[in-house]
C-alpha cells in the first residue's frame, strides 16, 4: 500500500474548502492500492495527523480547536486557532492530543511516501509547502514550486503570460495604496 497524506487546512482563509477536499480525496481514494493519513495544518503552519472520523465534521472549527478549549462568550462563537495563540494558556499539545497526534515536518518521510494537496491560498498554491515537501525528498501532486508562485502573483503571472505570446483579456493592476486610499482616478479609469 502506498501512504497517501492528504494535506488540508492552513493558515489561508479559504481553510474550509481545503476540509471539503481532503473529504473528498480520502472518501474517493482507492483504499485497496492507497492508504490515507490525514494531515491537518493549523493557521500556525503546525502539523496534526488527524483521527480519521473528524473529516465528517462540519467544519474546521466543529473540532479544531476543540470545543472545552474556547473562551467565554455568551454567543457561543466558534473560532479558529489561530484567534486563540496568542492566549497564555494555549496549548498546542493538549489540543492535538484531542483531535489526533502532532507531527514534526521533520517525520513525514517517516509517515507517507507522496502528498496529495488539498490546500489553497498561503503555504498551500503559492510554493511554500511544495517547497518544504521537496527539502524532505515528498512528492506531491499539482504545481511546482515556481509554477505555483508564479501562479500566485495574478499580476505578475499575466505579465509572463503575454510576454510569451498567450492572449488574455485587458487587467489593471492596482496597488494595495490605491485600493486602501479609494484612489478616484484608478476607479474611475477602470470603470471606463
Amino acid at each position: 500500500m502506498i501512504r497517501v497524506g492528504i494535506f488540508f487546512g492552513g493558515p489561508s482563509r479559504e481553510r474550509e474548502i481545503s476540509f471539503a477536499g481532503g473529504r473528498t480525496v480520502f472518501d474517493n481514494l482507492n483504499k485497496g492500492v492507497f492508504e490515507p493519513v490525514l494531515l491537518f495544518v493549523d493557521s500556525q503552519l503546525n502539523l496534526i495527523e488527524l483521527d480519521w472520523h473528524l473529516i465528517y465534521k462540519g467544519t474546521i472549527r466543529d473540532f479544531f480547536p476543540p470545543a472545552k478549549y474556547l473562551p467565554e462568550s455568551e454567543h457561543g462563537f466558534q473560532v479558529y486557532d489561530d484567534s486563540l495563540a496568542f492566549l497564555p494558556d494555549y496549548n498546542l499539545e493538549e489540543l492535538a492530543k484531542e483531535v489526533g497526534r502532532r507531527v514534526n515536518w521533520a517525520d513525514v518521510p517517516n509517515l507517507i511516501e507522496v502528498a496529495f494537496l488539498a490546500l489553497h491560498g498561503n503555504f498551500g498554491e503559492d510554493g511554500q509547502i511544495q517547497s518544504l515537501l521537496e527539502t524532505i525528498g515528498i512528492p506531491y501532486t499539482g504545481s511546482g514550486v515556481r509554477a505555483s508562485a508564479i501562479g500566485m502573483d495574478k499580476g505578475f503571472q499575466k505579465k509572463l503570460m503575454h510576454a510569451g505570446g498567450f492572449k488574455g483579456p485587458a487587467y489593471k493592476l492596482i496597488s494595495r495604496k490605491q485600493w486602501v486610499e479609494g484612489d478616484p482616478l484608478v476607479f474611475y479609469q477602470q470603470a471606463c
